[in-house]
């Protein structure tokens, strides 16, 4: 792990919007869920098991019996509650099996805001519509990951209507839209990492590092360079 990279990473020429300003949220999981940016701090429920990645501490939900919840924040959607805005989301994943699974989402059994979910052999995000949850972005790309093995996942919207799903800095996704989507709104739905709870199936069985939400959407450069750095152990963001 390499943290000299932190306090120097924002000079770098060439990357200038890479740096916390442009952070909403970081979780380091350094034996912990707190935000180490923002407010948004985390509840770990079930078995509380940390594990390393490749920066350092990561949440592990290996075990079937736990789950990660955040409370309802607008800051956390893709929304500012008028019309949608640009945002990423980006973490480093391993998983242990490779049966479908959620990853995150912010949904429960009537309200659907958004999703990251595995379903073989694809990786999705999905951004539901505010109105009716029938009509969704979703972008798709083919993944089949080795179990054991840490990936870069980055999902970026510019706010209007382009969604983007970048795999260790490379976009090799396609549009799946369901429907017309229109817009996305706040849902009063906590976000949810390791399980998706409200049906009791497709629960994330891995682990998570370095979950971040961006207040930009993150260009292919970007999404490379932080991709490399973080895959490489180093601390630039958080």
């Amino acid at each position: 792990m390499n943290t000299a990279v932190l306090n120097t990473y924002s000079q770098t020429e060439g990357f200038p919007r890479l740096k916390n300003s442009n952070v909403i949220s970081s979780y380091r999981f350094e034996d912990n869920v707190l935000d180490s940016i923002g407010t948004n701090n985390g509840v770990y429920l079930g078995v509380n098991n940390y594990g390393y990645g490749p920066i350092n501490r990561c949440i592990d939900f290996g075990h079937n019996s736990s789950l990660l919840e955040i409370n309802n924040n607008i800051n956390l959607s893709f929304t500012d509650g008028v019309s949608d805005v640009e945002k990423s989301i980006s973490f480093l994943i391993k998983f242990d099996d490779t049966s479908a699974q959620y990853i995150l989402h912010k949904n429960d059994a009537s309200n659907k805001q958004y999703q990251i979910n595995f379903n073989p052999p694809f990786i999705q995000s999905v951004i539901f519509d505010g109105t009716d949850s029938a009509n969704s972005l979703r972008k798709r790309t083919t993944f089949s990951p080795t179990i054991g093995q840490w990936y870069h996942f980055i999902t970026a919207y510019d706010g209007n209507g382009n969604l983007i799903i970048y795999i260790n800095g490379v976009d090799t996704s396609y549009d799946y839209n369901v429907g017309t989507y229109v817009s996305s709104s706040n849902k009063a739905t906590k976000l949810k990492l390791g399980s998706r709870d409200y049906i009791g199936d497709q629960i994330f069985t891995g682990e998570l590092e370095g979950l971040k939400f961006h207040k930009i959407a993150l260009t292919p450069e970007e999404a490379l360079e932080l991709a490399t750095q973080e895959l490489a152990g180093n601390i630039i963001l958080g």
